[in-house]
């Protein structure tokens, strides 16, 4: 591989008989990660929309500063089992429920011949932060897992998958998160939580960080309102450079699906 960053990466594919190269191919799969952002790709491919799954140790539990009894137990955080929590509210806390209970599937289906295609369909999520441009989402290039929000997880969580990046087959895994959606009696109710989720908002310097949460207002069979929050502190905005996307379609299309 060429080893400039700013360029693409190439590769000899034919040599003189003084041994200088004749005919040199470039593209991808000639790359390192830092020079794939300057490879021409004539047919991108279209990124799955992924979910911002908090990292296991700061997923929504109660502590000393988050009281509400509905809430994990903390110790599921080490345990690796702790679910990633939504909250959500409105003025008719039936149609509430009946919207939350059809969140989060109950099984994972993944199509070999269309991986991609399966990740949007299914509730997928990463971990991994974004970056200013999504060239190639940080999430399918990184070694780091995947995970499927389920309503309910298996003994055996985990699926290997294949995904083809450009003309390169990555091997990624997924593996399988609880959702968890809880009632709140207001958005008022919701601001609170959140804001003394952060660690600097709260006496003990904790982070308890929910998934999404909703306010379906005055939604009923025939009007559906929705206001959506999300952690925009991933966007890392200093109000100096440029800020990172944010994950927030797919939890957009997660109550209009």
């Amino acid at each position: 591989m060429d080893g400039n960053i700013n360029t693409c990466g190439c590769t000899c594919i034919r040599k003189a008989d003084n041994g200088d190269c004749e005919e040199e191919k470039c593209g991808f799969e000639y790359s390192s990660l830092s020079q794939a952002s300057s490879c021409s790709i004539p047919k991108p491919p279209s990124w799955a929309p992924l979910l911002q799954i908090p990292y296991a140790e700061f997923r929504s539990a109660k502590t000393d500063s988050n009281t509400f009894p509905d809430l994990p137990d903390a110790s599921r955080r080490s345990e690796g089992t702790c679910p990633v929590t939504v909250l959500f509210t409105g003025n008719n806390e039936s149609l509430g429920n009946a919207l939350a209970k059809n969140m989060f599937p109950e099984t994972l289906s993944i199509d070999k011949d269309d991986v991609m295609g399966s990740l949007a369909t299914n509730l997928i999520g990463t971990d991994e932060l974004t970056s200013t441009v999504n060239f190639i989402d940080p999430a399918l290039a990184s070694p780091s897992p995947l995970y499927s929000v389920q309503s309910r997880c298996t003994e055996n969580p985990v699926t290997p998958i294949r995904i083809k990046v450009a003309p390169v087959a990555m091997k990624k895994v997924i593996l399988c998160v609880e959702g968890l959606s809880l009632w709140r009696n207001s958005s008022s109710e919701i601001n609170d939580e959140i804001y003394k989720g952060y660690q600097d908002r709260n006496s003990k310097g904790e982070i308890n960080e929910i998934l999404a949460a909703y306010d379906f207002q005055n939604s009923d069979m025939k009007h559906f309102n929705v206001n959506v929050w999300y952690n925009s502190s991933y966007t890392e905005d200093d109000g100096r450079s440029a800020i990172s996307l944010s994950r927030v379609p797919r939890s957009l299309n997660l109550v209009v699906a």
